[in-house]
């Protein structure tokens, strides 16, 4: 008899796990964390119907997670942490129709199977700390996320974007987005009119590290927007100053406004 466990953690183990082993079938929560020799979870998914979350964390030889993650009918989250030989996501992925967050740091290598397959559209959460994936979801096109709320990227390859989202591949956000963080674009010059036109629900912009970024979109394609904050953004700072910089009017409105950490209505 399987005894009844709702959270399993295996953290800092260094042996090889087998690769016939299986999880248990009441099994909810499965946090993995800094265990190297890791290179499967297991081949395959079997009657883990209760299983709702998985996080991988400091896994550097793990491959591959496992087929059959779209019979989870409960799987909500994913997160992958510092996997750097993670070769690919499962090719069930864009069939796991109750996951909800998703979340990929320092998993460089599979960003071609996103390129091929994508995403669930049911997301309502996604963090792309990586480039190489961020490029990628890009080109794929983050308007097929039709229920994204919250939306955190980092676009330290795309060294080719002058503008965000790029300009000329037709993409644009999805209207759902609530919360919107932006970091890394060192080419960026604008936010584009275009693909932000519809972006009446956002409240929540984060912009760090774009050194070229100059301008923001109009106070109008923004009218639900609460919280704007920017960090290390020296010409769009300049550009923000109170009552003479020529993005003033874009965001004065708003009714919180952090310039590298400083309220700039103090």
């Amino acid at each position: 008899m399987v005894p009844f466990v709702e959270r399993a953690s295996r953290r800092r183990v260094s042996e090889p796990a087998r690769h016939d082993s299986k999880l248990p079938v009441q099994l909810k929560k499965l946090l993995i964390f800094g265990c190297p020799e890791l290179e499967c979870l297991a081949r395959e998914i079997g009657d883990n119907t209760c299983l709702e979350s998985i996080e991988l964390s400091f896994c550097s030889n793990i491959t591959y997670l496992p087929q059959g993650l779209d019979k989870l009918s409960r799987l909500q989250d994913i997160s992958l942490w510092d996997c750097p030989n993670l070769v690919r996501l499962p090719e069930a992925l864009p069939n796991l129709h109750h996951l909800q967050q998703l979340s990929i740091i320092g998993c460089p290598r599979v960003q071609n199977s996103i390129g091929e397959r994508g995403f669930p559209a049911n997301l309502t959460s996604l963090e792309i700390y990586d480039p190489n994936i961020s490029k990628a979801v890009m080109e794929w096109g983050l308007h097929r996320l039709t229920s994204l709320t919250h939306l955190d990227i980092d676009g330290s390859n795309c060294t080719d974007a002058t503008s965000f989202p790029q300009e000329g591949i037709g993409m644009k956000l999805p209207p759902s987005l609530i919360n919107l963080t932006l970091k890394n674009f060192k080419n960026v010059g604008k936010l584009s009119s275009n693909g932000l036109q519809n972006l009446t629900s956002l409240q929540c912009l984060s912009i760090s590290h774009c050194p070229k970024l100059k301008s923001i979109p109009r106070k109008e394609m923004l009218p639900s927007l609460l919280r704007l904050y920017i960090w290390e953004c020296p010409v769009l700072k300049k550009r923000c100053k109170r009552d003479e910089g020529k993005q003033w009017s874009n965001i004065a409105h708003v009714p919180e406004v952090r310039i590298d950490g400083r309220f700039i209505y103090e």
